[in-house]
């Protein structure tokens, strides 16, 4: 779980670093939008699978909702 949450964090981490084609703005923006989404659905699964501890868990999936919802200020912003 943890790899997962770092490999993510990393793609993040890069789209945000590298220069915006904004041709593909919209498309960039949906896919991050839906790689956050499946990591919440991940770690609903190894709270439930016992994996992660609840309390991280809820952790990561009120920061990923943060996150969401940011990305979403954003796309508001730029239209």
């Amino acid at each position: 779980m943890i790899k997962k949450t770092l490999f993510v964090g990393a793609i993040l981490s890069s789209l945000a670093f590298t220069s915006v084609d904004y041709r593909n703005y919209n498309e960039n923006y949906r896919e991050t939008v839906n790689t956050l989404e499946d990591l919440q659905e991940w770690i609903v699964q190894d709270i439930q699978n016992g994996q992660v501890n609840q309390m991280i868990g809820e952790t990561y999936l009120e920061n990923i909702d943060q996150c969401l919802s940011r990305l979403e200020d954003l796309q508001l912003r730029n239209k």
